[in-house]
């Protein structure tokens, strides 16, 4: 599919899945390099799922989207993760697998309803300790990565194990406000 057609081809989605009032959204291989704006206007959507296509960014669009529930972006050419995904509180499967992502932003520690991550194949070599407070994650997937040793083995070990290992490196909040005393 041309990039010109596939855009218009999901602009004719999204638009017909707004008639509908739709909760769920499906644009995967379609070839498309970026989302159209007008996502933005499907705020009942609950699932979103963009993989396999050729987009290089995350627009600032999808944060309009807060009832989104489950996010899947893997298979494109996604080289960071903006800030704005932090606004989707209600995200419970976030998945990224199979880009190009190289750091994993603290703003994922916000979305405390997550229950999966997946970032596998990605060029991911370290994790924030804020991951450590999902308390619901239960899969964090990072295989594929080029994680520092003291991740990887802790990675190794299975989710629980990394995410007690993160917290135990995180900033204690009690010593930090002792500490400004």
């Amino acid at each position: 599919m041309a990039v010109d057609t596939a855009y218009q081809e999901a602009v004719r989605r999204i638009d017909r899945a707004r008639q509908d009032g739709v909760t769920e959204l499906y644009l995967s291989g379609m070839g498309l390099t970026e989302v159209p704006s007008v996502l933005g206007q499907l705020t009942g959507l609950q699932v979103l799922d963009l993989w396999r296509n050729q987009i290089s960014s995350i627009p600032s669009v999808l944060g309009q989207l807060t009832g989104l529930q489950k996010l899947d972006l893997s298979f494109n050419q996604i080289s960071s993760i903006p800030s704005v995904l932090g606004q989707l509180t209600g995200l419970q499967e976030l998945k990224l697998s199979r880009n190009q992502i190289s750091s994993i932003p603290s703003v994922l520690g916000q979305l405390r309803r997550l229950r999966q991550l997946d970032l596998d194949s990605n060029q991911i070599s370290s994790i924030p300790s804020v991951l450590g407070q999902l308390r619901r994650l239960e899969i964090l997937s990072l295989d594929n990565n080029p994680l520092n040793p003291q991740f990887a083995t802790a990675y190794s070990q299975g989710t629980d194990v990394l995410l007690q290992y993160l917290r135990s490196i995180a900033p204690d909040p009690a010593r930090s406000k002792e500490a400004k005393r």
